[in-house]
């Protein structure tokens, strides 16, 4: 995977690698099955603002890179889980995941907004699904095209391997569960929050 085929313009022409790209790299480089982590927690919340911190944890149990980021209700009304996905993407950038296209994220210079990362997880909801009638793997581009339009296929392609794991097969029944999945998401950022919880091996939507 390149990072450069993933990146965002922002405003001045300035190039962005979104966290759930960074999450992408590391999980590329080191899977969940050799043991290394992502964390995030709360540290501080109140009814204006939250401090949120993360870690990158290797398989030792050793902490490798540390983030932390406040968020304000004034900036967001989701104020809290913007501050878990900031910190999950500076602790990120600190372990050297696509630290020089997020260099206005270390410095607060250009306000970046990401996707919230949930902080519970239902592990009860696993998706499942038959095969419908339709092309599954059409209906999954529109799925996507319709949650994020003029998205890349090269994206197209690193969102399967998001829902389904990296090494699946492009089988119909592994497209119709992809498509079980994306039905139930009505905005980008439910599509990218997913994306970061499957990065950890959760395969699990949210009530």
């Amino acid at each position: 995977m390149r990072i450069e085929d993933h990146l965002v313009k922002m405003k001045g022409g300035k190039l962005y690698a979104p966290v759930y790209v960074r999450i992408a790299l590391f999980r590329e480089d080191h899977p969940v099955a050799d043991g290394w982590g992502i964390t995030a927690e709360v540290l501080s919340t109140d009814e204006t603002s939250c401090l949120a911190r993360a870690e990158i944890v290797d398989p030792n149990g050793r902490t490798v890179a540390t983030g932390h980021k406040r968020e304000h209700r004034a900036h967001f009304p989701d104020f809290e889980e913007k501050a878990l996905t900031g910190a999950v993407g500076r602790a990120l950038l600190f372990a050297g995941y696509g630290t020089q296209y997020a260099l206005d994220e270390l410095d607060e210079g250009e306000r970046i907004v990401d996707t919230p990362i949930p902080g519970v997880v239902n592990a009860s909801a696993v998706v499942t699904a038959k095969v419908p009638a339709t092309d599954p793997k059409e209906e999954f581009k529109k799925h996507l095209e319709r949650l994020i339009p003029g998205m890349k296929p090269s994206d197209m392609k690193l969102t399967f391997f998001a829902i389904m794991g990296q090494g699946a097969t492009f089988s119909n029944e592994n497209f119709a569960t992809a498509n079980s999945l994306l039905r139930t998401m009505q905005t980008p950022d439910a599509l990218e929050a997913f994306m970061i919880k499957a990065s950890e091996g959760v395969k699990t939507i949210d009530d």
